[in-house]
């Protein structure tokens, strides 16, 4: 640790330098997280869950839709094929 800084890195509050990167990866410091910083994480990850969760849904729409426009044109190539 350089210069007797706190030993504790506070994730998404405080500034990462070069330096508390290298301590956290070795060792030398501790990183936590705050509970505020927990709370913002829990709420940003609900919101990506909802975005996914629309996009889940817009892709099994857009499939749907693809699978009976192909068994449409699928039946008007066939009535054609048939005339």
């Amino acid at each position: 640790m350089r210069n007797n800084e706190n030993i504790d890195f506070r994730y998404g509050e405080d500034e990462l330098t070069i330096g508390k990167a290298l301590d956290l990866a070795r060792g030398l410091s501790k990183g936590v997280l705050t509970e505020a910083v927990r709370d913002k994480v829990n709420r940003n990850r609900e919101v990506v869950e909802q975005i996914v969760h629309k996009q889940k849904n817009c892709v099994r729409h857009k499939y749907r839709i693809w699978t009976i426009m192909h068994h449409i044109n699928r039946r008007r190539r066939y009535q054609k094929a048939t005339i």
